[in-house]
């Protein structure tokens, strides 16, 4: 019934996923095209672990972020978590 309320508003509803809010992380912290086929491909590696189900999309793409800036050596790795507002232990 919501659905159809939403169709009848032209209401856009779309479900968040964490390559989304990857693309958001990177263009934020001012990232290259390179850290971001990094990113990408650490989080298509995260779709063939069934246990990453746990984990909210948020983490899972900040994470992903995270990896790819600390395995290219990019000083931009701290910002990611400051951008997110999450610690390092959170998303390790």
């Amino acid at each position: 019934m919501e659905m159809n309320i939403l169709k009848k508003l032209d209401f856009d509803v779309t479900a968040v996923t964490p390559f989304r809010l990857a693309e958001r992380i990177v263009k934020v912290c001012s990232m290259d095209n390179h850290s971001l086929h990094l990113t990408t491909y650490l989080l298509y590696l995260s779709l063939q672990s069934y246990s990453m189900v746990q984990y909210s999309p948020s983490i899972i793409a900040t994470s992903a972020t995270y990896a790819s800036q600390k395995i290219l050596k990019k000083a931009n790795a701290e910002r990611v978590c400051q951008v997110i507002g999450r610690s390092e232990e959170d998303i390790r």
